[in-house]
C-alpha cells in the first residue's frame, strides 16, 4: 500500500441486494476515470458478491470483519466513499450511527462529505423509520421510491 498515491481511492461499500452483483459495472466505470478501488462489503452482502471476479478486477481482497491490531491496514484511507446498493437496514443503522459490522463503521467513521444516496424499490412502500433517517441526515440524501 504506498502513501503516496497516484490515483484517488475510491471505497465501495456493497449491501446486501440483487443489484450488489453489478458492482463490477461501477468498479470498471471508476477505473476508465483513473480511480484505485476497494470494496467492503456486509456480511450480508458478501452472498451477493462474485467474490473472486471482484478480487482480480480491485486487485484488492474484499473486506467485511474488522482487523486485529496487530494488522496493517489494507487499504489507504478513502477519498470517496460510494454505497452501492444502499439496503434499507444500512441506511437506517447508519443514520442511527449504529456500528455493528465493518461497512457500518466505515460509513459512520467517514467525513461528513461522504456522498449519500440511498435508493429503495419503487414498489416498496416508506417506512416509519425512512423520515426519521431522512431528518437525521439533515436533507443530505436524495431519496427514491
Amino acid at each position: 500500500m504506498s502513501d503516496q498515491p497516484d490515483k484517488p481511492f475510491l471505497q465501495i461499500v456493497v449491501c446486501a441486494a440483487g443489484v450488489a452483483a453489478d458492482v463490477g459495472k461501477l468498479i470498471t466505470a471508476a477505473q476508465e476515470q483513473h480511480w484505485d478501488i476497494g470494496v467492503v462489503a456486509t456480511p450480508q452482502g458478501l452472498g451477493f458478491l462474485d467474490v473472486e471476479a471482484v478480487e482480480a478486477q480491485t486487485g484488492l481482497p474484499i473486506r467485511s470483519a474488522w482487523r486485529t491490531p496487530d494488522q496493517p491496514r489494507p487499504t489507504r484511507p478513502a477519498d470517496a466513499i460510494a454505497v452501492a446498493p444502499a439496503s434499507f437496514n444500512t441506511v437506517n443503522k447508519w443514520a442511527a450511527g449504529i456500528s455493528d459490522n465493518l461497512a457500518l463503521g466505515i460509513l459512520c467513521e467517514a467525513p461528513p462529505w461522504a456522498y449519500r444516496s440511498p435508493c429503495c424499490r419503487t414498489s416498496t412502500p416508506p417506512r416509519p423509520p425512512t423520515p426519521r433517517t431522512a431528518r437525521a441526515w439533515n436533507g443530505s440524501a436524495r431519496w427514491a421510491y
